[in-house]
């Protein structure tokens, strides 16, 4: 499957941060793995996941859908996103595919910072 995942070594699994209102930073990371767990690095924690896309047409990254293993991103929880650099110029919008969200646009929500 492809996969992603947005991952934070500060941000318990218990979203113990979500009580105090602390935002913190994350990594998104792409990959076509069995299970989202094995995206993760060391002690990672995961606040979300979900399928990704290229849609080369409109420059856009699409993220949808949940993780079984840990599921749909809580974008609330952060303030900044590491991308890999290979993705800049790409516009993240991630779809909640429902009838009562709108899209969430990733690029204008978060500050985006790339990565090598």
């Amino acid at each position: 499957m492809d996969g992603y995942l947005t991952s934070s070594k500060s941000l318990p699994l218990d979203h113990s941060s979500e009580l105090d209102g602390a935002r913190s930073t994350a990594t998104l990371r792409l990959g076509m793995v069995n299970q989202h767990k094995d995206l993760l690095i060391g002690d990672d924690s995961c606040i979300g996941g979900g399928y990704y896309r290229f849609d080369w047409t409109s420059s856009r990254l699409l993220l949808d859908g949940f993780s079984y293993d840990f599921g749909e991103p809580r974008w609330h929880l952060l303030d900044t996103l590491y991308v890999p650099a290979q993705y800049k110029g790409l516009r993240l919008v991630y779809s909640y595919n429902d009838r009562y969200h709108e899209d969430f646009n990733v690029s204008d929500e978060l500050n985006i910072k790339y990565y090598n």
